[in-house]
């Protein structure tokens, strides 16, 4: 149903999130840490500009979450 999006969204947000914390992160941990040290200023700028996308996902899916909620979505 379309008018459940927000579900599939959702669901979708948690898997990148559990993807990242429970998979990637703990891969490529030595690899972040390399470039964080070379790189300290860049590195930073990465990461803030990732979690701002995730930000802004998960933003988008609690306001649809709400709004369908109360029927009006």
């Amino acid at each position: 149903d379309p008018h459940f999006w927000w579900m599939s969204a959702m669901a979708g947000l948690w898997l990148v999130f559990m993807a990242i914390v429970f998979g990637v992160e703990p891969l490529l941990h030595e690899q972040f840490e390399k470039m964080a040290r070379s790189a300290p200023f860049d590195t930073l700028r990465r990461i803030a500009i990732a979690h701002g996308l995730l930000l802004a996902l998960a933003a988008v899916t609690v306001f649809g979450a709400v709004t369908g909620a109360h029927g009006m979505g």
